[in-house]
């Protein structure tokens, strides 16, 4: 009796979630399974039984592409090549953003490692600093962390309202002729 791998596609995989996907084949019930070549995403083993498991350690969206090999007691084979896709992983949005400090026309945010932030929870800068605000104002700020290798970009967090510092008032004041000015000290100015 011929084998004949009968596994024509794999399910995807996700960045850092467990895998567990059986190929199977038509022949005798003791086959042996192999990499024939290429290789599997890296964290991902095949057995000789022809389990592909493990916990998948980088995304690659493009797929890994690989053949598999199949062998029966009487020495026949089949070979397939499979691709599978390691999908990048979701990721809990970060605690709302606190304030470190403020002036009246910026606010800087606390840093939180690997985020980015808005003002308008659409518009994302690396940076924790705004600049260019109106004094007085209050302003909602978001944190989210970045896009990467094997994580999504997620969706804002909580928004934190903050409001800038009022400007600075600058008084006119009229000293009336001949009033003598005094120092802390005392002394005549």
């Amino acid at each position: 009796i011929p084998v004949s791998i009968t596994t024509s596609t794999l399910p995807n995989g996700t960045f850092g979630s467990s895998y567990n996907q059986l190929l199977t084949a038509d022949g005798y019930s003791s086959l042996v399974w192999s990499l024939a070549s290429g290789s599997l995403p890296p964290g991902l083993f095949l057995s000789t039984s022809g389990q592909i498991s493990g916990t998948p350690s980088e995304a690659n969206i493009n797929g890994s592409t690989f053949t598999v090999k199949v062998e029966q007691p009487n020495g026949t084979s089949d070979t397939r090549q499979l691709t599978l896709v390691i999908h990048n992983a979701s990721q809990a949005a970060p605690n709302a953003p606190t304030m470190a400090h403020r002036t009246n026309t910026s606010i800087t945010l606390t840093t939180i490692s690997g985020a980015e932030y808005s003002k308008d929870n659409s518009n994302w800068q690396t940076s924790p600093v705004f600049d260019n605000l109106t004094p007085e104002t209050p302003y909602t700020f978001y944190a989210r962390y970045s896009a990467n290798a094997n994580y999504i970009a997620r969706p804002g967090s909580p928004g934190t309202t903050l409001t800038t510092e009022a400007s600075a008032t600058d008084y006119i004041v009229t000293i009336p002729s001949g009033t003598q000015i005094l120092s802390n000290t005392g002394n005549a100015q």
